[in-house]
């Protein structure tokens, strides 16, 4: 059965975070650099890819400090508007492995929240 009082819990504290709550998406000015960050990830690891380490050693290791960079980048980039969050959000799930399914279903309850409160937002 799930927790009500929890959800109820987590939709109040997401929309006091000052990454999306109202008053910050109505402040920003400009674009989410959130997707920048999620379009540097996307773009190391298509580079990272069609590399074969045993062959490529090195370009292998120079593409894979970029993308290490890229998700260090995106881990550490606050999304600036809704919209930016769930981007974000979107990346982690389609990136979570499947063992690690506890992390994968919170963050799909974060994803609905997010999607809740864009409405309210709207």
């Amino acid at each position: 059965m799930p927790d009500t009082a929890s959800r109820r819990a987590l939709l109040a504290g997401l929309a006091d975070m000052p990454a999306i709550n109202a008053t910050t998406v109505a402040a920003s000015v400009g674009p989410d650099p959130i997707f920048a960050a999620i379009e540097r990830h996307r773009a190391a690891l298509a580079a990272l890819a069609p590399i074969d380490q045993l062959a490529e050693p090195a370009a292998y290791a120079a593409a894979e400090r970029e993308m290490l960079a890229a998700v260090d980048v995106m881990a550490t980039t606050v999304p600036q508007t809704l919209s930016g969050a769930k981007a974000l959000l979107d990346v982690m799930i389609a990136d979570t492995k499947d063992g690690v399914e506890g992390c994968l279903d919170s963050l799909k309850v974060l994803r609905t929240a997010l999607d809740q409160l864009a409405e309210l937002s709207a």
